[in-house]
């Protein structure tokens, strides 16, 4: 399966199930604003394994950012992770001292930001601003770590990498930038690497370059990939498995080829069906799903997305009830957060059958 924005060939199963290199379990997060307690991330948890590609797609406000804040222990004040354990290589982050974690963040695990442009520094060149991420997690002299920036630059395939070291980030282009931001989070080879909308501000043609350089430089150091993006092209393209998040939860997650041919999630099956298609009647309007995302400071008596569901009408146990979590097909790794998770699933295989027809 390869969709139209990268090119880069999707793998249809994550790794062979191994001690995961990162687990999340029961994360919850918040945030004190004038109208009450925001629930940004609700009970988040899954695992990743050493290799595998994560996709995490949703709409504005659904906590795909928070998530990774969280995760990262870069929540701040008004925002607190309230509850919950973030393992890496065995370790509760969630335990960690701020020092302890300065020394975790960058070195075991990275993060690139979506604006590089407000991520680095615009008043220091931009070598300096990579050796001292090296300098701060090896024990490397000056020289050594300015050899190992230049390096990093070529191997993201920056032109002309000794004359970019020396460069301010104004300099730059945003798809030059952008793969300094790839070279700082992969200075000291983390074994895992959260890319929170890595594509978001460039056009198509620096979006695929950026994504195959991404796809090219974590297999070759076997980095964890946690790819944080509207668009499910790229998360088909590029990721082994998907967790789509509604409201702060994840309401389905699983390999992307089963979620994406047929989902078991109405919210999932809403996002994939507005997508635009080069088969379909260019004519006719993207389908749309009505109505507007929860108010997170109210906690809702049933599934949040009742409101919106075309499932749920007429059906009283979508309202009242806070839908379980099922699996798929009995697949363990397919999971959908929805009282009528089979029958949604028919009706996708069932378009996904007249489609392929």
């Amino acid at each position: 399966m390869t969709g139209p924005a990268t090119g880069v060939p999707a793998t249809d199963h994550p790794p062979a199930r191994i001690a995961p290199v990162l687990s999340v379990r029961g994360l919850n997060t918040e945030f004190a604003t004038e109208r009450g307690r925001v629930h940004a991330v609700r009970g988040v948890g899954f695992t990743l394994q050493r290799g595998e590609r994560l996709g995490v797609v949703g709409e504005s406000g659904s906590g795909k950012s928070a998530l990774a804040l969280s995760i990262l222990g870069l929540i701040e004040p008004p925002g607190n992770v309230v509850d919950g354990h973030v393992w890496l290589n065995g370790r509760d982050l969630r335990t960690l001292t701020e020092r302890q974690l300065n020394r975790v963040r960058g070195q075991e695990i990275s993060v690139v930001f979506q604006d590089p442009l407000t991520a680095l520094n615009p008043v220091r060149r931009i070598g300096p601003q990579i050796a001292e991420v090296i300098t701060m997690h090896s024990d490397v002299t000056r020289a050594d770590a300015r050899r190992r920036a230049i390096d990093l630059l070529t191997d993201v395939d920056l032109p002309r990498p000794e004359q970019a070291y020396r460069a301010y980030p104004h300099q730059l282009s945003g798809g030059m930038r952008q793969r300094v931001m790839i070279a700082v989070a992969l200075a000291n080879s983390p074994d895992v690497l959260i890319a929170d909308e890595p594509t978001t501000a460039l056009d198509v043609t620096t979006q695929g370059q950026i994504m195959r350089l991404i796809d090219r430089v974590v297999a070759e150091r076997h980095t964890a990939v946690i790819l944080i993006t509207h668009n499910v092209d790229l998360v088909a393209d590029f990721c082994d498995t998907i967790q789509v998040m509604y409201a702060g939860q994840v309401v389905e997650r699983g390999r992307c080829a089963d979620v994406l041919n047929a989902p078991a999630h109405p919210y999932t099956a809403a996002l994939l069906a507005s997508v635009p298609s080069l088969e379909a009647d260019r004519a006719a309007p993207l389908p749309t799903l009505d109505g507007l995302p929860p108010d997170l400071s109210i906690e809702a008596a049933g599934c949040a997305l009742a409101p919106r569901c075309p499932l749920s009408a007429g059906r009283s146990e979508c309202h009242t009830v806070s839908p379980p979590v099922v699996e798929v097909s009995g697949d363990r790794t397919w999971i959908s957060r929805c009282h009528f998770a089979s029958e949604q699933h028919s009706i996708s295989r069932n378009q996904h059958a007249e489609v392929s027809g």
